[in-house]
């Protein structure tokens, strides 16, 4: 993927302390070693706990793996490339997330978007964080990567329609939201779809934190599948959302991907 193609793309970055990245890696094969007198040492140690009922260690240690809650997950925006580094422009709705740290030295793995699809992901290590005392708008500084894993998620067959549905917000940050809200469906208008996701337009005003439950209907057949809003643009009165679907079951997909020409002209005219 040339350089020049990141630019202002739409990224989500998870980032990681380098320390605690490490220490929660399995250790080395090197460092599973022994000398025999440690390891009788050990079997001698296990009889005795095992005669006096004291736990194991495995008992006293937690999983070492690393976790979601270890990472902390930021929309952003690629603002510049050159040969050496990447600039990303935090969103405004990340705000709240990066107050208060210095991402500075942080490990950082970047998922970088077309509209609904991730085309490409790669790490990095954050060089510089700074941030604007004005706006208080934070831009992080990362290291170009070294290898680039292009369509991670390649993009699959979109179809331009236009057909009435509606969504239902599911949870915002990772929260789920009360009963009333949820139960509460929104008009909106699919645009665009694909067995990976879709672009909805809606006169509501939504953050890209939120989980929605998309309800449309293709063929006759009611389908309902939950997705993350990655992306959001204002288009005249209304906005436009880019959508990627989470949990799309086969029947869904076999229906998007078998949409003809004919049947894509029918759904715009009704």
């Amino acid at each position: 993927m040339a350089k020049l193609q990141f630019l202002n793309k739409f990224v989500e970055l998870h980032l990681i302390e380098q320390s605690k990245f490490a220490e929660k890696q399995p250790a080395d094969d090197t460092e599973k070693e022994s000398t025999s007198e440690s390891a009788d040492e050990s079997d001698q140690q296990a009889k005795q706990r095992g005669k006096t009922g004291e736990p194991g260690p495995e008992a006293e240690t937690e999983d070492s793996a690393v976790g979601q809650d270890d990472f902390v997950k930021i929309k952003a925006k690629i603002q510049f490339v050159n040969s050496d580094s990447i600039g990303l422009v935090c969103g405004p709705e990340s705000a709240s997330l990066v107050k208060g740290i210095n991402f500075e030295q942080h490990l950082v793995f970047v998922d970088v978007y077309e509209g609904p699809d991730i085309i490409a992901g790669f790490s990095s290590i954050v060089t510089k964080h700074w941030v604007d005392p004005l706006k208080g708008i934070s831009t992080l500084y990362i290291n170009y990567p070294k290898n680039i894993h292009s369509r991670l998620f390649p993009a699959a067959e979109r179809h331009k329609i236009k057909i009435p549905a509606s969504l239902h917000i599911v949870s915002r940050s990772g929260q789920i939201l009360a009963r009333e809200i949820r139960q509460r469906a929104i008009p909106i208008v699919i645009r665009d779809i694909s067995e990976t996701g879709a672009q909805i337009l809606s006169e509501l005003r939504l953050s890209d934190l939120f989980h929605v439950s998309l309800n449309f209907k293709l063929q006759k057949q009611d389908f309902e599948v939950l997705a993350e809003i990655v992306w959001a643009q204002t288009a005249d009165k209304y906005y436009l959302y880019g959508l990627r679907f989470l949990n799309i079951d086969l029947t869904a997909a076999r229906a998007i991907r078998n949409l003809s020409l004919g049947i894509t002209e029918k759904l715009i005219e009704g």
